[in-house]
Protein backbone atom coordinates (compact mmCIF):
# COMPACT_ATOMS: atom_id res chain seq x y z
CA UNK A 1 0.00 0.00 0.00
CA UNK A 2 2.93 2.23 0.76
CA UNK A 3 4.57 1.62 -2.40
CA UNK A 4 1.26 2.42 -4.18
CA UNK A 5 0.68 6.16 -2.60
CA UNK A 6 4.36 6.84 -3.36
CA UNK A 7 3.76 5.88 -6.85
CA UNK A 8 0.51 7.86 -6.89
CA UNK A 9 2.49 10.67 -5.44
CA UNK A 10 5.03 10.51 -8.21
CA UNK A 11 2.30 10.46 -10.75
CA UNK A 12 0.41 13.76 -9.89
CA UNK A 13 3.69 15.31 -9.82
CA UNK A 14 4.22 14.62 -13.24
CA UNK A 15 1.12 15.65 -14.32
CA UNK A 16 -0.20 12.09 -15.42
CA UNK A 17 -2.78 10.74 -12.26
CA UNK A 18 -5.11 12.56 -9.99
CA UNK A 19 -4.22 13.69 -6.74
CA UNK A 20 -3.52 10.69 -4.00
CA UNK A 21 -6.63 11.83 -1.71
CA UNK A 22 -9.04 11.76 -4.83
CA UNK A 23 -7.50 7.88 -5.86
CA UNK A 24 -8.15 6.86 -1.82
CA UNK A 25 -11.71 8.75 -2.04
CA UNK A 26 -12.78 6.50 -5.19
CA UNK A 27 -11.02 3.15 -2.59
CA UNK A 28 -13.54 4.05 0.10
CA UNK A 29 -16.41 4.54 -1.97
CA UNK A 30 -19.21 1.57 -1.65
CA UNK A 31 -19.46 -0.47 -4.74
CA UNK A 32 -23.36 0.75 -4.46
CA UNK A 33 -22.95 4.21 -4.39
CA UNK A 34 -20.50 4.22 -6.88
CA UNK A 35 -22.94 2.17 -9.00
CA UNK A 36 -25.79 4.91 -8.07
CA UNK A 37 -23.39 7.53 -9.02
CA UNK A 38 -23.10 6.08 -12.76
CA UNK A 39 -26.93 5.41 -13.22
CA UNK A 40 -27.04 9.00 -12.49
CA UNK A 41 -24.39 10.55 -14.62
CA UNK A 42 -26.27 8.12 -17.71
CA UNK A 43 -29.48 9.47 -16.88
CA UNK A 44 -28.58 13.32 -16.69
CA UNK A 45 -26.79 12.66 -19.97
CA UNK A 46 -30.24 10.77 -21.32
CA UNK A 47 -32.05 13.82 -20.54
CA UNK A 48 -29.82 16.19 -21.92
CA UNK A 49 -29.68 14.16 -25.37
CA UNK A 50 -33.27 14.21 -25.35
CA UNK A 51 -33.29 17.94 -24.60
CA UNK A 52 -31.09 18.63 -27.66
CA UNK A 53 -32.86 16.47 -29.99
CA UNK A 54 -36.21 18.40 -29.18
CA UNK A 55 -34.24 21.72 -29.64
CA UNK A 56 -32.80 20.64 -32.94
CA UNK A 57 -36.21 19.29 -34.16
CA UNK A 58 -37.77 22.02 -32.97
CA UNK A 59 -35.30 24.93 -35.30
CA UNK A 60 -36.04 22.00 -37.96
CA UNK A 61 -39.87 22.57 -38.02
CA UNK A 62 -39.71 26.74 -37.56
CA UNK A 63 -37.56 26.53 -40.40
CA UNK A 64 -39.14 24.12 -42.65
CA UNK A 65 -42.39 25.33 -44.48
CA UNK A 66 -45.88 23.64 -43.95
CA UNK A 67 -47.15 21.18 -46.92
CA UNK A 68 -50.59 20.35 -47.67
CA UNK A 69 -51.23 17.10 -49.25
CA UNK A 70 -53.39 17.57 -52.28
CA UNK A 71 -53.23 21.57 -52.14
CA UNK A 72 -50.43 22.36 -54.58
CA UNK A 73 -51.25 26.05 -54.80
CA UNK A 74 -51.66 26.36 -51.11
CA UNK A 75 -48.39 25.14 -50.03
CA UNK A 76 -46.78 27.19 -52.24
CA UNK A 77 -48.51 30.17 -50.49
CA UNK A 78 -47.48 28.65 -47.31
CA UNK A 79 -43.82 28.39 -48.49
CA UNK A 80 -43.69 31.94 -50.04
CA UNK A 81 -45.41 33.26 -46.54
CA UNK A 82 -43.48 30.94 -44.43
CA UNK A 83 -39.83 32.43 -46.15
CA UNK A 84 -41.16 36.42 -45.62
CA UNK A 85 -41.71 36.08 -42.04
CA UNK A 86 -38.38 34.27 -41.16
CA UNK A 87 -36.88 36.67 -43.79
CA UNK A 88 -38.35 39.33 -41.95
CA UNK A 89 -37.24 38.56 -38.39
CA UNK A 90 -33.54 37.97 -39.81
CA UNK A 91 -34.18 42.22 -41.41
CA UNK A 92 -35.38 42.80 -37.41
CA UNK A 93 -31.85 41.37 -36.43
CA UNK A 94 -29.70 43.11 -39.12
CA UNK A 95 -31.55 46.52 -38.46
CA UNK A 96 -30.94 46.05 -34.28
CA UNK A 97 -27.37 45.33 -35.18
CA UNK A 98 -27.04 48.11 -37.60
CA UNK A 99 -28.19 50.33 -34.96
CA UNK A 100 -25.56 48.94 -32.54
CA UNK A 101 -22.76 49.34 -34.72
CA UNK A 102 -23.74 53.21 -35.85
CA UNK A 103 -24.28 54.10 -32.29
CA UNK A 104 -27.57 56.18 -32.61
CA UNK A 105 -30.24 53.30 -31.98
CA UNK A 106 -33.45 55.26 -29.70
CA UNK A 107 -34.97 52.58 -27.53
CA UNK A 108 -38.49 52.92 -29.35
CA UNK A 109 -36.88 51.75 -32.43
CA UNK A 110 -35.61 48.56 -30.97
CA UNK A 111 -38.89 48.28 -29.10
CA UNK A 112 -40.56 48.10 -32.68
CA UNK A 113 -38.03 45.71 -33.77
CA UNK A 114 -38.73 43.23 -30.97
CA UNK A 115 -42.37 43.47 -31.32
CA UNK A 116 -42.02 42.76 -35.71
CA UNK A 117 -39.65 39.88 -34.80
CA UNK A 118 -42.05 38.60 -31.81
CA UNK A 119 -44.83 38.60 -34.18
CA UNK A 120 -43.12 37.60 -37.45
CA UNK A 121 -42.29 34.29 -35.40
CA UNK A 122 -46.15 33.90 -34.47
CA UNK A 123 -46.79 34.15 -37.88
CA UNK A 124 -44.56 31.28 -38.26
CA UNK A 125 -46.78 28.95 -36.10
CA UNK A 126 -49.57 30.39 -37.63
CA UNK A 127 -48.66 29.11 -40.89
CA UNK A 128 -47.61 25.72 -39.64
CA UNK A 129 -51.88 25.44 -38.12
CA UNK A 130 -52.61 26.78 -42.07
CA UNK A 131 -54.10 29.93 -41.35
CA UNK A 132 -52.46 31.73 -44.17
CA UNK A 133 -54.81 34.51 -44.19
CA UNK A 134 -54.56 35.67 -40.99
CA UNK A 135 -50.81 35.36 -40.94
CA UNK A 136 -50.28 37.33 -44.10
CA UNK A 137 -52.82 40.04 -42.85
CA UNK A 138 -51.20 40.45 -39.55
CA UNK A 139 -47.66 40.22 -41.25
CA UNK A 140 -48.78 43.61 -43.57
CA UNK A 141 -51.19 45.51 -40.78
CA UNK A 142 -48.66 45.25 -38.08
CA UNK A 143 -45.94 46.04 -40.51
CA UNK A 144 -47.56 49.10 -41.64
CA UNK A 145 -48.35 50.17 -37.96
CA UNK A 146 -45.13 50.02 -36.71
CA UNK A 147 -43.26 51.49 -39.78
CA UNK A 148 -45.53 54.25 -39.54
CA UNK A 149 -44.61 54.40 -35.80
CA UNK A 150 -40.75 54.29 -36.54
CA UNK A 151 -40.87 57.27 -39.08
CA UNK A 152 -42.75 59.72 -37.05
CA UNK A 153 -40.35 58.63 -34.25
CA UNK A 154 -36.97 59.28 -36.35
CA UNK A 155 -38.79 62.52 -36.99
CA UNK A 156 -38.35 62.87 -40.91
CA UNK A 157 -39.47 60.47 -43.89
CA UNK A 158 -35.86 61.44 -45.40
CA UNK A 159 -34.49 57.81 -43.80
CA UNK A 160 -34.20 54.37 -45.53
CA UNK A 161 -36.95 53.07 -43.54
CA UNK A 162 -39.77 54.81 -45.86
CA UNK A 163 -38.39 53.00 -48.53
CA UNK A 164 -40.14 49.62 -47.11
CA UNK A 165 -43.62 50.99 -47.51
CA UNK A 166 -42.47 49.72 -51.49
CA UNK A 167 -41.80 46.46 -49.90
CA UNK A 168 -45.39 46.08 -48.22
CA UNK A 169 -46.66 47.36 -51.19
CA UNK A 170 -45.49 44.30 -53.28
CA UNK A 171 -45.97 42.19 -50.48
CA UNK A 172 -49.63 42.97 -50.33
CA UNK A 173 -50.03 42.02 -54.04
CA UNK A 174 -47.92 38.95 -54.11
CA UNK A 175 -49.42 37.77 -50.60
CA UNK A 176 -53.60 38.83 -51.67
CA UNK A 177 -54.55 40.28 -54.56
CA UNK A 178 -54.92 43.64 -56.77
CA UNK A 179 -57.07 44.97 -54.33
CA UNK A 180 -54.60 44.68 -51.37
CA UNK A 181 -52.34 45.98 -53.31
CA UNK A 182 -54.38 48.73 -54.44
CA UNK A 183 -55.30 49.11 -50.38
CA UNK A 184 -51.83 49.02 -49.66
CA UNK A 185 -50.75 52.08 -51.95
CA UNK A 186 -53.62 53.93 -51.11
CA UNK A 187 -52.33 53.78 -46.97
CA UNK A 188 -48.91 53.83 -48.06
CA UNK A 189 -49.25 57.57 -49.62
CA UNK A 190 -51.11 58.47 -46.98
CA UNK A 191 -48.93 58.04 -44.23
CA UNK A 192 -45.86 59.43 -46.16
CA UNK A 193 -48.51 62.83 -46.62
CA UNK A 194 -49.47 62.62 -43.17
CA UNK A 195 -46.08 62.53 -41.51
CA UNK A 196 -44.95 65.22 -44.40
CA UNK A 197 -47.91 67.70 -43.42
CA UNK A 198 -46.68 66.72 -39.24
CA UNK A 199 -43.02 67.36 -40.57
CA UNK A 200 -43.60 70.81 -41.89
CA UNK A 201 -45.91 71.67 -39.15
CA UNK A 202 -43.03 70.96 -36.30
CA UNK A 203 -45.01 68.48 -35.09
CA UNK A 204 -42.24 65.52 -35.26
CA UNK A 205 -39.10 64.88 -33.13
CA UNK A 206 -35.87 67.01 -34.63
CA UNK A 207 -34.69 64.50 -36.93
CA UNK A 208 -31.26 63.80 -36.86
CA UNK A 209 -29.66 63.84 -40.17
CA UNK A 210 -26.03 62.42 -39.75
CA UNK A 211 -25.03 59.65 -42.11
CA UNK A 212 -23.27 56.71 -40.58
CA UNK A 213 -22.91 52.54 -40.96
CA UNK A 214 -26.23 52.43 -39.96
CA UNK A 215 -28.19 54.03 -43.22
CA UNK A 216 -25.88 51.82 -44.96
CA UNK A 217 -27.06 48.55 -43.62
CA UNK A 218 -30.69 49.84 -43.41
CA UNK A 219 -30.74 50.50 -47.26
CA UNK A 220 -28.81 47.57 -47.61
CA UNK A 221 -31.28 45.28 -45.98
CA UNK A 222 -34.35 47.41 -47.90
CA UNK A 223 -32.96 46.49 -51.21
CA UNK A 224 -32.43 42.91 -50.12
CA UNK A 225 -35.95 42.70 -49.16
CA UNK A 226 -37.55 44.54 -52.38
CA UNK A 227 -34.99 41.89 -54.57
CA UNK A 228 -36.21 38.87 -52.13
CA UNK A 229 -40.05 39.51 -52.73
CA UNK A 230 -39.53 40.47 -56.40
CA UNK A 231 -37.69 37.03 -56.71
CA UNK A 232 -40.68 35.14 -54.68
CA UNK A 233 -42.97 37.02 -57.00
CA UNK A 234 -41.37 35.53 -60.09
CA UNK A 235 -40.98 32.16 -58.72
CA UNK A 236 -44.78 31.70 -58.19
CA UNK A 237 -45.57 32.73 -61.34
CA UNK A 238 -42.76 31.00 -62.71
CA UNK A 239 -44.08 27.91 -60.43
CA UNK A 240 -47.88 28.41 -61.99
CA UNK A 241 -46.25 28.73 -65.51
CA UNK A 242 -44.60 25.24 -65.32
CA UNK A 243 -47.40 23.57 -63.59
CA UNK A 244 -49.79 24.98 -66.53
CA UNK A 245 -47.26 23.64 -69.09
CA UNK A 246 -47.21 20.22 -67.68
CA UNK A 247 -50.98 20.24 -67.28
CA UNK A 248 -51.57 21.41 -71.11
CA UNK A 249 -48.60 18.90 -72.29
CA UNK A 250 -50.62 16.05 -70.48
CA UNK A 251 -54.57 17.11 -71.96
CA UNK A 252 -52.66 17.49 -75.36
CA UNK A 253 -51.27 13.27 -74.90
CA UNK A 254 -54.62 12.50 -73.52
CA UNK A 255 -55.91 14.22 -76.34
CA UNK A 256 -53.51 12.12 -79.19
CA UNK A 257 -54.54 9.36 -77.17
CA UNK A 258 -58.43 10.31 -77.79
CA UNK A 259 -58.12 11.29 -81.18
CA UNK A 260 -56.36 7.98 -82.13
CA UNK A 261 -58.54 5.82 -80.48
CA UNK A 262 -61.36 7.79 -82.80
CA UNK A 263 -59.64 7.09 -85.77
CA UNK A 264 -59.43 3.60 -85.34
CA UNK A 265 -63.29 3.02 -84.34
CA UNK A 266 -64.32 5.07 -87.35
CA UNK A 267 -61.88 2.37 -89.39
CA UNK A 268 -63.54 -0.53 -87.83
CA UNK A 269 -67.14 1.21 -88.35
CA UNK A 270 -66.24 2.04 -92.16
CA UNK A 271 -65.83 -1.89 -92.54
CA UNK A 272 -68.55 -2.63 -90.77
CA UNK A 273 -71.80 -3.27 -93.07
CA UNK A 274 -74.78 -4.05 -91.05
CA UNK A 275 -78.51 -4.39 -92.34
CA UNK A 276 -81.07 -2.97 -90.48
CA UNK A 277 -85.11 -2.54 -91.43
CA UNK A 278 -87.31 -3.93 -93.76
CA UNK A 279 -86.36 -6.63 -96.19
CA UNK A 280 -88.54 -7.35 -98.86
CA UNK A 281 -88.48 -10.94 -99.57
CA UNK A 282 -90.72 -13.60 -101.50
CA UNK A 283 -92.54 -15.73 -99.58
CA UNK A 284 -92.35 -18.67 -102.18
CA UNK A 285 -88.55 -18.39 -103.86
CA UNK A 286 -86.78 -16.33 -100.93
CA UNK A 287 -85.72 -14.04 -102.99
CA UNK A 288 -84.73 -10.30 -101.54
CA UNK A 289 -85.67 -6.92 -103.78
CA UNK A 290 -83.12 -4.30 -103.82
CA UNK A 291 -83.21 -0.60 -104.02
CA UNK A 292 -83.73 -0.82 -107.87
CA UNK A 293 -86.58 -3.32 -107.65
CA UNK A 294 -84.24 -6.51 -108.57
CA UNK A 295 -84.42 -10.00 -107.00
CA UNK A 296 -81.49 -11.44 -105.30
CA UNK A 297 -81.12 -14.88 -103.42
CA UNK A 298 -80.44 -14.88 -100.09
CA UNK A 299 -76.84 -15.15 -100.16
CA UNK A 300 -75.97 -12.53 -103.47
CA UNK A 301 -78.23 -9.89 -101.28
CA UNK A 302 -76.10 -10.78 -97.88
CA UNK A 303 -73.34 -10.99 -99.51
CA UNK A 304 -73.48 -7.56 -101.38
CA UNK A 305 -74.82 -5.65 -98.49
CA UNK A 306 -72.08 -7.23 -95.60
CA UNK A 307 -68.97 -8.70 -95.33
CA UNK A 308 -70.20 -12.12 -94.52
CA UNK A 309 -69.51 -15.19 -96.90
CA UNK A 310 -71.66 -18.11 -97.35
CA UNK A 311 -70.51 -21.77 -97.24
CA UNK A 312 -73.20 -24.28 -98.46
CA UNK A 313 -74.13 -27.59 -97.26
CA UNK A 314 -77.28 -29.61 -96.43
CA UNK A 315 -79.45 -29.82 -93.40
CA UNK A 316 -80.93 -33.46 -92.30
CA UNK A 317 -84.43 -32.69 -93.76
CA UNK A 318 -82.78 -31.54 -97.19
CA UNK A 319 -80.54 -35.09 -97.23
CA UNK A 320 -84.10 -37.23 -96.33
CA UNK A 321 -85.67 -35.18 -99.23
CA UNK A 322 -82.91 -35.51 -101.93
CA UNK A 323 -80.80 -37.86 -100.55
CA UNK A 324 -82.96 -40.72 -99.00
CA UNK A 325 -80.32 -43.19 -99.82
CA UNK A 326 -77.49 -41.73 -97.77
CA UNK A 327 -80.27 -40.79 -95.12
CA UNK A 328 -80.93 -44.33 -94.24
CA UNK A 329 -77.35 -45.37 -94.12
CA UNK A 330 -76.69 -42.39 -91.75
CA UNK A 331 -79.95 -43.34 -89.74
CA UNK A 332 -78.89 -47.36 -89.26
CA UNK A 333 -75.49 -46.32 -87.63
Amino acid sequence: MAARAENERDLHSLGLGPPPDAASAVDNVSPIAGENHLKGALQFNGVESVFYRICVMSMMTAFTSPVFPGDEVKSLRAKLIHTALLANIALMVVCFIAGVVGGRHPPLVVQVEAVMALLSLAGVFAVKRGHLALASGALLGIGFVLLTVLILRLGTIRVPATGFYVALVIAAGLLFDLRAMVLMVVLSSAAVGGIVFAENAGWLPRPDYAVNITQWIATSALLASVGGWTYGALHFIQRGLCRAEAEIAERKRAEAALQNKITELSHALSEVKVLSGLLPICSGCKRIRDDHNYWHKVETYIAQHTDATFTHGYCPVCVKQYFPGIADQQSDK
